[in-house]
């Protein structure tokens, strides 16, 4: 049987991950194949159980706006989907479904080999969607004093553990912080940090 491997969102015929690993499996023999499948949210749960119980189905990749939504269809969470509070990353291991977050060690490899002499000071972050806490989780394990956060809904933030030194800004505070941030991270879609600059 063929193994099988998706990217999951609401947007994905854009995404050049099947173009990525179905070369890489082509490079490594391996007998399988890299799809994308576009799920509207009031379709989300019929269409992540199809996927779910098909046997073929090995594992896929989890991106707008389904990091979070993912979590209850599956079995377990690692150490960092469960600190982070957002899946990207689903494998099928024995039997089980286990959401997996590797957003924050991709974003962190990338500071390591792009900016290694970055100060570590202040940062400063747009959108707090799956992402987005991944970003904020890489950038607390980075030992960065701090983090400020803006995002549209300030409901979505929560305080914890792992979020309690986050500073929340409005659009304005937002603004002023570009000045003094030694990095700015826009996690948001791709036009709507601008349309909500341009609304405000």
């Amino acid at each position: 049987m063929k193994r099988k491997a998706y990217v999951i969102g609401n947007n994905t015929k854009k995404s050049l991950s099947p173009h990525i690993f179905n070369y890489w499996f082509k490079e490594n023999n391996i007998d399988g194949t890299y799809l994308y499948k576009e799920i509207n949210k009031r379709n989300f749960k019929t269409e992540i159980h199809k996927i779910l119980n098909d046997e073929s189905v090995c594992g896929f990749n989890i991106t707008i706006p389904y990091k979070e939504a993912i979590s209850e269809y599956i079995n377990k969470r690692d150490e960092h989907a469960e600190k982070i509070g957002a899946i990207n990353c689903v494998s099928k291991i024995k039997n089980e479904w286990i959401g997996k977050n590797t957003d924050w060690v991709g974003f962190s490899n990338s500071l390591d080999a792009f900016a290694p002499d970055l100060k570590k000071n202040n940062a400063l972050v747009f959108g707090y969607g799956g992402a987005g806490k991944a970003i904020v989780y890489a950038l607390q394990q980075d030992g960065f004093k701090n983090i400020y956060l803006h995002n549209r809904s300030q409901k979505r933030i929560f305080t914890n553990q792992n979020n309690q030194f986050l500073k929340i800004l409005n659009l304005e505070e937002s603004l002023l912080a570009v000045q003094k941030s030694d990095i700015i991270i826009n996690s948001t879609p791709v036009d709507l940090l601008t349309n909500l600059i341009s609304s405000e």
